[in-house]
């Protein structure tokens, strides 16, 4: 690279699925969104709820509005609400997934 050049920001996507666990989902997404990152990085949240009847979806919507929500059918179980969410996140460009 020669100086003078622009840098693409390395871009990361935090994965994860939900069911049923509001409080645990929001404590991790408060430990998420209090980490330091470099200003060269960008990181965007994305979670699947597989239709929590403790309204987890909507409290995460309401306490971290940039998080993207996908709502899950509740027969997604964890493996299937991750599958579907990755599916999701792979139609963007991102450098790595946690």
């Amino acid at each position: 690279m020669t100086s003078g050049q622009a840098v693409r920001p390395w871009r990361a996507a935090v994965v994860a699925a939900s069911f049923d666990r509001k409080e645990t989902t929001i404590r991790c997404l408060h430990a998420v969104h209090g980490q330091s990152i470099r200003a060269s990085w960008g990181m965007d949240v994305f979670l699947l709820d597989d239709a929590s009847p403790d309204g987890t979806a909507d409290a995460v919507r309401a306490a971290f509005p940039t998080v993207h929500v996908f709502d899950g059918t509740g027969t997604l179980f964890w493996s299937g609400g991750m599958r579907a969410v990755f599916g999701e996140v792979l139609k963007r460009d991102y450098d790595y997934y946690v």
